[in-house]
This record gives structure tokens, sequence and C-alpha cells, in this order.
């Protein structure tokens, strides 16, 4: 069975991001609260770039999610790399998207 990396990476990235979030949180109860529903995501593949979202807590949610055409990585020998020592606009996009998908699912979840 093929690994399907862009999935994986997609989900990785997300549940980092929401972790960063909530630690970010205004207090430990909140912040407690979005650990325990981060905890409860679920994922399953629905597609090539379709992503089946669920989670338990606070309530059951579930939607498709739709996975953009990022880039996780370019090659370091490429024109378009990053030099060693700049910044990596690449990933400042990825975080971005990361970082936005995730604070979007965690109101959800606070508006349930």
């Amino acid at each position: 069975m093929p690994k399907k990396i862009i999935i994986e990476s997609f989900i990785h990235h997300l549940a980092t991001a929401a972790r960063k979030l909530a630690l970010e949180a205004s207090s430990k109860e909140v912040q407690q609260a979005l650990f325990d529903h981060i905890a409860s995501w679920h994922f399953e593949i629905g597609g090539s770039r379709l992503v089946q979202f669920s989670c338990t807590r606070p309530m059951h949610y579930s939607e498709a999610l739709q996975i953009p055409s990022l880039h996780f990585y370019t090659r370091g020998d490429t024109a378009t790399a990053p030099s060693v020592g700049t910044t990596d606009t690449l990933q400042e996009e990825n975080q971005n998207y990361f970082k936005e998908l995730a604070g979007e699912l965690l109101k959800r979840a606070q508006a349930l």
C-alpha cells in the first residue's frame, strides 16, 4: 500500500499548529480544554486530496477537509530554494495556513 505523504504531512502540520495555538490560550483551563479537544481529533483519508476530520469533544463533529496545493519543501538544488541564513517563505506560508486552519477548527469546537 503506497504511503500518502502529502496527507500525512497535512495531518501532522495541522495537529502541530493546533497544539501551538492551545499553548497560547489565556488560561490553564482553556489550554486543557483545547488539548482535550485536540486529543479527540480523528482523520481518515477520503481521497487523493481529501481528509475526513472528526472529533468527539466537546461534541461529535465531522467535516471533509480539502487539501490545497501545498508545497511542503523545496529541493535544495533549485533556484527557488532559500539560501542558508535567509527566511524560508515557503515554510512561513505553510505555517500561516496551518495556524489559520487549526484556529478555525478550534473555534468551531468552542462554539459546539
